[in-house]
């Protein structure tokens, strides 16, 4: 179900259909991803916790509108849309390209002085510092870029036969690819000013894109407030590993819950 307050929608998907939630744990997907990734993830977790992901223009019910493929706008335009719904605690989860998203709008929320944002989940992804910029696929040929995409297994079957399909969804994937692969982050305007919110990294032991290595060097843009879990699987182990992945997180909120209500 979308959330009803019409500010929101089309932005969000909220997959709890329980109301009177305590939380809420919005979700940003990786490239070439939707809500609808996260449909299964409420099972994991109490109806206490909203699971709430971002659904952006260019896919699903917003296929008719441009795709954004600049993060500094998809960013601002989030922040437009999610204000009258960070009234309670909550949490971001996001995963490869989605946690670029998540960090700097957490990194917005920050400085904007909002503080019931509890704590950031990145998955899957290295720093922004480490981004490789030398060959970016969004560039690559249609032909090319799908073989590439493909190679690392984030292309869609169907996409693989069906031009059709190609013709539709590519615009999207590419602004999705140039959304991460163009992300600047912009230290100067920082200054030493590391993202205060506890942080849970999480990287697979398969994952050969974001590795324990390359994961840790997170920790130059993060308070000391951070933890660094393994999880079983290459680099969509979010959707091999759920059961495992909701676990950990739901130990992180439950018990931030938990400590919030003893304190007042």
């Amino acid at each position: 179900m979308t959330l009803t307050e019409p500010s929101l929608a089309p932005w969000f998907i909220n997959h709890n259909s329980k109301k009177n939630s305590l939380a809420r744990l919005f979700c940003f997907p990786f490239a070439g991803g939707d809500a609808q990734l996260f449909a299964s993830w409420q099972k994991y977790l109490p109806d206490s916790i909203d699971v709430v992901a971002l659904q952006t223009p260019g896919r699903r019910e917003r296929l008719l509108e441009n795709p954004i493929a600049n993060l500094t706008q998809l960013v601002s335009e989030i922040l437009d849309h999610i204000g009258p719904f960070t009234d309670k605690p909550f949490y971001f989860y996001g995963h490869s390209n989605g946690a670029l998203v998540a960090f700097e709008l957490a990194r917005q929320l920050e400085l904007k002085g909002h503080g019931n944002l509890r704590h950031l989940f990145i998955a899957a992804r290295k720093p922004p510092l480490l981004l490789n910029r030398a060959n970016p696929y969004h560039l690559l040929s249609d032909k090319d870029f799908i073989l590439a995409v493909n190679a690392i297994g984030s292309m869609p079957s169907a996409m693989l036969v069906d031009k059709e399909l190609q013709q539709l969804l590519l615009p999207t994937l590419k602004a999705d690819f140039c959304l991460g692969e163009t992300y600047l982050y912009e230290d100067n305007q920082y200054q030493s000013q590391k993202l205060t919110v506890g942080t849970t990294l999480f990287y697979g032991t398969r994952d050969k894109s974001a590795t324990y290595e390359q994961m840790l060097n997170w920790q130059s843009l993060l308070s000391d407030n951070f933890q660094l879990k393994a999880i079983p699987g290459k680099h969509f182990f979010m959707q091999e590993q759920e059961d495992i992945l909701l676990r950990e997180i739901n130990t992180v909120i439950s018990d931030d819950l938990i400590s919030g209500t003893q304190s007042n």
